[in-house]
Order: C-alpha cells, then sequence, then structure tokens
C-alpha cells in the first residue's frame, strides 16, 4: 500500500513521479485540472504500489540518474545549438539592413541601404498599451490568453496556452484588443521579442506583452518583426530592460529604441529576402525542436518502463560509475537506446 517506507528515497520519487502513477493520483483525485486535483490521505493511503527488493531499487535509481543526465546534457546541446541558430537568423537580417551605403549617423544602424532612414519605434505607432498588471484567473476554455513565453522571435509557442474566460477577456479588451495586423512585443520576463499577430481567432495578453498598433501607412507588420528581432534592436531592448529579478521593458523606454525603415514600398521586398534567408535555419530548427520533445518523451516512457519492472537494468547498473558526472566517458548501452529512439520518432 502507499504507506509502505521505500528503502532507496530516490527511487520513490522516480516512482511516483512516473507516467503510469501520476495517472493513479489522477484517477483517485477529486477535480479535472492537471496540477489541480484534491487528493485526500486516505484515498492516497489506497494506492497500490509495486516495491521490488532494496538491491534492485539502488540500482533502478542508479540507472536512471546516469540516463537523466545524459538526456540532460544532449537536451541542453540542442537547446545551445536553438539559440545558436536563432542567432545566426538575427545576423542574416542585420547583413541585409546595412548591405547599402547610406551614412546614418546612428549609434545602431550607421549605414542602411538605399532609400531607408532611421527613427525611434515610437515614431511608427499609432499607440502601444501593454496587458492587465495581475494574474488573471484561469479557465479550462474561452479567450487564449498570452504571455511572453508563449512568442518566439517570428514565431507562436502555444505548449502551455492558458485561458480566461469570456468575461474577464471583455473587461480586457476595454484596456487594448489586439488584432491581426498588431505586432506584439514582450517587455517582461524575455523581453524584446517580437511577433507580427496573423491569427483570426480572438485573444488577450498579460502585462508581460505590448500590442503595437502600427501607422500602417509607415510600416507593415510583419517589417516590423523582423527588424525588431535584429541583433542591434534586440540590444537596444535589454540596455533599456530595467529590474534584476522582475524585469520590464517599459513602454516609454520601448519607444525610444532605433528601427531601421524601408519606404513601404521596398517593405515587402525586404520581408520576402529575410524569409528566403531564414528559411533554412528555421528548417533546422524545427527539426532540433523535434528531437528535444522525442528525448523528453523517451524520458517519460523510460522512467515508467524501468520503474515498473518491465524492463531490467539490473546488469547495466553495475557497470555505471557511482557518480552521474563521470558517465560522459563510459560507453554504455543508453546511448545506443537514445539514438535508437531519435530514429524510431523520425519515421
Amino acid at each position: 500500500m502507499f504507506e509502505a517506507d521505500f528503502d532507496v528515497p530516490r527511487f520513490g520519487e522516480y516512482l511516483l513521479r512516473s507516467k503510469p502513477y501520476v495517472a493513479k493520483f489522477g484517477a483517485a483525485s477529486d477535480g479535472v485540472r492537471i496540477g489541480q486535483w484534491d487528493l485526500d490521505i486516505s484515498r492516497m493511503r489506497n494506492i497500490e504500489v509495486s516495491l521490488p527488493q532494496a538491491d534492485e531499487q539502488a540500482a533502478i535509481a542508479k540507472y536512471l540518474a546516469h540516463a537523466n543526465a545524459r538526456i540532460n546534457k544532449a537536451i541542453a546541446a540542442k537547446r545551445r545549438l536553438i539559440a545558436l541558430l536563432e542567432e545566426q537568423k538575427r545576423v542574416e537580417v542585420s547583413t541585409l539592413i546595412s548591405s547599402g551605403d547610406v551614412n546614418t549617423g546612428d549609434r545602431w544602424f550607421p549605414v542602411v541601404r538605399n532609400g531607408w532612414s532611421v527613427v525611434p519605434l515610437g515614431r511608427v505607432l499609432h499607440r502601444a498599451v501593454d496587458g492587465p498588471h495581475f494574474s488573471p484567473t484561469y479557465s479550462d476554455s474561452g479567450v487564449p490568453f498570452l504571455s511572453a513565453r508563449n512568442i518566439r522571435p517570428g514565431a507562436w509557442s502555444f505548449d502551455d496556452l492558458k485561458y480566461v474566460d469570456e468575461g474577464l477577456a471583455a473587461e480586457f479588451d476595454r484596456r487594448v484588443r489586439p488584432e491581426k495586423g498588431d505586432v506584439l512585443y514582450t517587455k517582461g520576463g524575455t523581453t524584446g521579442v517580437a511577433k507580427a499577430v496573423d491569427l483570426e481567432e480572438r485573444f488577450q495578453v498579460w502585462v508581460h506583452i505590448a500590442v503595437l498598433k502600427l501607422i500602417r501607412d509607415l510600416v507593415s507588420p510583419e517589417f516590423l518583426e523582423i527588424v525588431l528581432n535584429s541583433p542591434a534592436c534586440y540590444e537596444q531592448s535589454q540596455l533599456e530592460t530595467r529590474g534584476a529579478t522582475n524585469q520590464d521593458l517599459g513602454l516609454g523606454r520601448m519607444k525610444r529604441i532605433s528601427i531601421p525603415l524601408a519606404p513601404p514600398e521596398a517593405q515587402a521586398s525586404f520581408v520576402r529576402q529575410a524569409r528566403i534567408a531564414a528559411q533554412k535555419i528555421n528548417s533546422v530548427t524545427q527539426k532540433t525542436r523535434r528531437e528535444i520533445e522525442l528525448l523528453q518523451e523517451f524520458r517519460t516512457r523510460l522512467v515508467a518502463d524501468v520503474v515498473t519492472g518491465q524492463v531490467d537494468v539490473r546488469a547495466i547498473a553495475v557497470t555505471l560509475p557511482d557518480a552521474p558526472e563521470s558517465f560522459d566517458n563510459t560507453v554504455s548501452a543508453i546511448d545506443d537506446v537514445l539514438e535508437e529512439a531519435l530514429s524510431e520518432g523520425e519515421d
């Protein structure tokens, strides 16, 4: 029963956090939202737990410590690669912007293409408004409620999307209503990331996002997204960000950021050039993100199979050093399993 003691506490942690046992906790709980269950002690005590002998618990804990270290290292390397790819994409944009011979005298964009100028961001905006300055009560469904984590440079990330109900969304609409043709610009947490709104669906944003309402005769949302994500604009956003823990890119400081501005008739051509330059980089980035997802899925499956006894790892555990840090130089079957998992996912 659940009250049984684990001979190896780390094994107990792996077991109780594994997918099969999380499902058991959910089935025994009140409530329907993951992370907001109500599992009382009496029902918890009635959840059956399969416990192997102490020596097998120790072997499982040792094996999973090494496997997790290996997986974490692989994920970290792929995330570093994604960061480098995003930086390369920004460099490509910088090269396109500065490929002319017009000297501007501007610190951030000293040379731009013929016919371009450099202006403060505020010059091309009707207004900039951020979302509500408090954490709302979330709903299971309703109006999507975006925060800074939902925006990547030029891309959406809806993995952890929150919702608010219609009434709360209507209240937020009185402050600002984001719509297609606006540009979202992160101003809290991860600051200085821009995304043109191409969504037809209604949504709302938190305080960490500024909704930029554009003067469309001066700038297109696609053009502004690309230049705001360029290295020089991103660096300015970081210099204008205040706060050590609660970082904030204030709306007034945001409007001072220097941006390169092409003539309206030249902006569509520039956007096409920038997207062609970024196409290959985006393809590699997407593949790398998928590889991270496969590694995380593999970790979940591996832990479940090992702690429930479907895979016997005692023979492998004997060959492993005590400290996972020294595992990098150990040739092990774990590497082969990881490669096989990734190959299966790609098929």
